[in-house]
């Protein structure tokens, strides 16, 4: 999963603190249901990756998504591992950035 988008075009929603993935849909960041809908899909392992400003924030929600999995629909979100990855945001020009210095993954 991409979370590293600002999201200017959504200004005042997402600033430069605020990426898109952290954005409130129904009380629930988006991050929660891309989560739900991996998780209900069965999948094992996901990869989350953001720029370092960003890491914190991303790391808070995820954390908070496991703590309270019940609540936001994830049924296996113990047993879904979910490794985080954040980038220098002066290393990536786009998405291919991002695929060729995550491919040790």
């Amino acid at each position: 999963l991409a979370c590293a988008e600002e999201g200017l075009g959504l200004f005042p929603l997402t600033n430069e603190d605020q990426c898109t993935s952290l954005l409130p849909i129904a009380n629930r960041p988006l991050l929660s249901y891309q989560l739900n809908l991996l998780d209900r899909a069965k999948f094992s392992s996901v990869i989350v990756v953001t720029f370092k400003s960003f890491e914190g924030k991303i790391r808070r929600c995820i954390d908070n998504l496991f703590e309270s999995h019940s609540q936001v629909g994830l049924q296996s979100a113990r047993e879904m591992n979910v490794d985080l990855i954040a980038l220098d945001e002066e290393k990536v020009q786009g998405t291919v950035d991002v695929l060729r210095l995550i491919k040790h993954k």
